[in-house]
């Protein structure tokens, strides 16, 4: 299961992957990079590590009760904003995956060490 997906690895097909944003800066990234124009590299956390991190804090249960006991969220912007802030306090309150964590700062610092070779 891949967490990690840098920019220059992504195209318009890994939509459900990393996100509408991520997939086009990786497509924009790989057709420019054609035409010999530089963009810098990046990374994206992928929906792989979403679903892994909701997992290892067993949040799904909780997720899913959250929005069956507020089933009017889509007319009522108060009650959105409540479940919004359930959900959100759900992931503030969880713990990071060791694993989860190591393959960010993994990428972070492999992030860095590229720029640093092309400076």
């Amino acid at each position: 299961m891949k967490f990690i997906k840098k920019f220059n690895e992504l195209t318009i097909e890994d939509l459900e992957l990393v996100g509408g944003k991520n997939a086009s800066l990786g497509q924009m990234i790989k057709e420019l990079n054609a035409q010999q124009i530089r963009i810098p590299n990046g990374f994206a956390v992928t929906s792989n590590a979403y679903w892994y991190y909701v997992k290892q804090n067993t949040m799904l249960d909780e997720m899913k009760n959250i929005f069956k006991n507020n089933q009017n969220i889509t007319t009522d912007s108060t009650q959105l904003k409540k479940v919004g802030r359930q959900l959100r306090n759900l992931f503030i309150n969880a713990s990071m995956p060791q694993d989860l964590q190591q393959k960010i700062v993994q990428a972070y610092h492999e992030l860095g060490q590229e720029y640093n070779k092309k400076i």
